[in-house]
């Protein structure tokens, strides 16, 4: 049973190693890859793909080229170090670090940020809405340069009831602009109205006057009227709108709402009643010598 067990894991561990060894194929590819990421100055790419080349499944000829290449590129790249920091100097680990839109991963532990040469992008975040952003530029072999980035303050939201409480007036209800819209619309219908009446009044007089039949005055008669029924009614509802525009100016904010809700209202005190007072039949509580207060004021005086 013993040997059957040291065999079985002996095999599944060479199994494993296999699985992990890239195929001469993917050798191939990575190391042509390699060299045109590296001519790119992609150098992180470039060292990924020297690393997958320089594995010992490759054939010798790839994997001897791909140890130079990478050793090359790793000295070629260089790296940065970030460190956050608020208004007063102190350490921010809780900051979020970005680098040309990527999260970082570890940069509060002081690791070396590895990056292909030339301009990059840095972004601190501290919390929801409140970040900073740094262009940094990277030359080549420059090693372990120290980024300062001092972290925004985060954003604090003030709860509603924080909040302070206006004193602004409020706006005009909306039943006024309702009011006043269809006021000046009744006004404006009854001026055409009268204006076409006015000019069919002149026409009868030029045409038919004094021998218009009645039925043509009657009708010119009738839009007049109406018109002037239109000017009127929209005349009052422009003055009631213009009133309560008025009085909701007058009106602090939050008046109505708080009287429709019963705040700022003191209960009136229950009082007791002349009658009951007064009251013949109502006792006053006994003395400590057992006499009521009537018996009291009816004593006799010492003469």
């Amino acid at each position: 049973m013993l040997r059957r067990a040291v065999f079985t894991t002996v095999l599944l561990s060479a199994s494993l190693s296999a699985a992990a060894e890239p195929s001469k194929q993917a050798c191939v590819d990575a190391y042509a890859k390699g060299q045109e990421q590296r001519k790119g100055g992609a150098l992180v790419e470039a060292r990924d793909a020297f690393r997958t080349c320089s594995a010992e499944a490759c054939p010798g000829l790839v994997r001897n080229d791909c140890v130079q290449w990478l050793s090359e590129v790793e000295v070629a790249l260089p790296s940065i170090v970030v460190a956050v920091r608020d208004a007063q100097g102190r350490d921010v680990p809780d900051a979020s670090v970005f680098l040309d839109d990527k999260p970082v991963a570890g940069w509060s532990r002081g690791r070396a940020i590895e990056l292909s040469p030339g301009q990059h992008r840095l972004r601190v975040e501290r919390g929801a809405g409140s970040a900073v952003e740094q262009s940094v530029v990277a030359s080549v072999g420059e090693k372990n340069r120290l980024i300062r980035i001092t972290a925004p303050e985060p954003v604090t939201r003030t709860s509603p009831a924080a909040l302070p409480t206006s004193d602004s007036r409020s706006g005009p209800p909306t039943w006024s602009l309702i009011v006043g819209g269809l006021g000046l619309g009744a006004i404006g219908g009854g001026a055409v109205v009268d204006v076409t009446a006015s000019s069919r009044l002149r026409s009868l007089r030029d045409d038919c006057a004094p021998r218009c039949t009645e039925s043509e005055v009657d009708s010119v008669k009738r839009q007049m009227l109406i018109g002037d029924v239109l000017i009127a009614v929209g005349a009052i509802a422009v003055g009631v709108a213009t009133w309560g525009w008025l009085g909701a100016e007058r009106q602090p904010a939050g008046v109505s709402a708080s009287a429709s809700r019963g705040e700022g209202v003191a209960p009136r005190p229950l009082r007791m009643s002349a009658r009951l007072r007064r009251d013949p039949g109502s006792r006053t509580p006994p003395s400590a010598d057992g006499a009521s207060g009537g018996e009291r004021r009816r004593a006799p005086r010492r003469e």
